[in-house]
Order: C-alpha cells, then sequence, then structure tokens
C-alpha cells in the first residue's frame, strides 16, 4: 500500500471510529433516559400501592376499633357499669384514644412511604436525564474528536502529499 492510501485509509478509520462512538453514545443517552423513566414510573407505582395500602389498613383500623369499643361497652353493660361515669367513661375515652393514634400512625407510615417512592421516583427520572445529558457529551466530543481528525488528517495530506 502506497504512504497516500495509508494517509487515506487512516483517516477514514479515524472518521469511521469517531462516527461510531458518536452513534454509540447517543444511543446509550435514549436508553440511560428510558431506564429512567421506566424506573420513575415503578416508583410512582409503588407510591400508589402503598398509599392503597395505608388507606385499606387505616379502614381495617377503624372496623377493629370500633369491634373493641362495642365489646368493651357489652361488657361493661353486662357486668351492670354506667358508662357515662366513673371509670367506664374513662376506659372508652382512653380507648378511643388509642385506636386515634393508631390510625394516625397509620396514615403517618403510609404517607412516609409514599413520599419517599415519590422521591425515588424523582431522583430516577433525574438520574436518567443526567446520565443521557453524559452520554450526549460524550457523543458531542466524539463528533468534535473525529472532525479535527479528518481536519488534520487533510492538512497532512495536504502537506505530504499536496
Amino acid at each position: 500500500m502506497s504512504s497516500q492510501g495509508f494517509a487515506a485509509g487512516s483517516m477514514a478509520t479515524s472518521a469511521a471510529g469517531a462516527y461510531m462512538s458518536y452513534r454509540a453514545n447517543r444511543e446509550a443517552a435514549a436508553r440511560a433516559e428510558a431506564i429512567g423513566k421506566y424506573n420513575a414510573a415503578v416508583a410512582r407505582r409503588d407510591a400508589d400501592i402503598a398509599r392503597g395500602a395505608s388507606e385499606f389498613e387505616q379502614k381495617r383500623a377503624v372496623k377493629s376499633g370500633k369491634r373493641a369499643m362495642g365489646t368493651m361497652r357489652a361488657r361493661a353493660g353486662a357486668s351492670g357499669a354506667v358508662m357515662d361515669i366513673g371509670a367506664p367513661i374513662r376506659a372508652e375515652a382512653e380507648l378511643a384514644n388509642e385506636l386515634n393514634i393508631e390510625q394516625l400512625l397509620i396514615a403517618y407510615e403510609g404517607a412516609s412511604a409514599s413520599m419517599r417512592l415519590e422521591s425515588e421516583a424523582k431522583v430516577a427520572l433525574m438520574g436518567g436525564k443526567l446520565q443521557a445529558q453524559q452520554y450526549r457529551a460524550a457523543a458531542t466530543a466524539s463528533a468534535i474528536k473525529g472532525g479535527a481528525s479528518l481536519l488534520q488528517g487533510f492538512s497532512n495530506y495536504q502537506r505530504d502529499f499536496g
């Protein structure tokens, strides 16, 4: 192979490598963004599930509380205690307070889990966008490198064979 052919082949190979790197980085950017969107969707779905589970647990706690209150009233009534005064009314108030606290804790835990998952969704989305941005920057760098390589190759070719 002549030195002119070698120089032209070297230029073409360098340009082809830069183009392949450019395309690979652009494709990786698209994949990174898609993965970020997918992970965000999964986290949002999990947040919806956590909200639904919390609502279910709150309803279950209300029903359980009503049963406990009814049982307490029935036992007090069977014993002949008057529910309007003294210890029975204090016991009923304490039970109502405990049931209310349980419902609030269930709501808090559900809201906390849901917010954590919503935050994970935002982080996944932003992470995908950031990674895609990095790949796009690498693609741009590859394109610039390829162009610079071609210009350098043409310059050397002109100098050596021109």
